[in-house]
């Protein structure tokens, strides 16, 4: 799940007037695909940025927690409680990250 739509959800949470349960699931509502699609397009960007899927028994430089994937999660309730929809799918939000990344310049000599 995208940041924006993370930060929304959780302001559509603490701004909902009267929510009718008392747990909600906060999720894209969609399956993502890989880290390595993301990394692809970012290296066609950015031809300095370079990257490899640590091989069995390597020790990798990033540290992810999950040692599956997980299922989609269900956001029903929270669509028909609190009127939120993810506005970010994968594509949408690697385009509002480059537009992010060409605004600010994090990575600029």
């Amino acid at each position: 799940m995208y940041c924006r739509d993370v930060a929304a959800g959780i302001v559509a949470l603490l701004e909902a007037k009267a929510p009718s349960h008392t747990l909600y699931n906060l999720s894209s509502n969609r399956e993502w695909g890989g880290l390595a699609a993301w990394c692809e397009r970012l290296q066609a960007a950015y031809g300095a940025f370079d990257y490899r899927i640590a091989a069995e028994g390597e020790h990798a430089n990033l540290a992810i927690a999950e040692l599956r994937d997980r299922g989609v999660m269900d956001i029903t309730r929270l669509e028909r409680d609190i009127g939120f929809k993810p506005r970010f799918g994968p594509n949408e939000a690697y385009d509002d990250y480059m537009r992010w990344l060409l605004q600010n310049r994090p990575f600029a000599d």
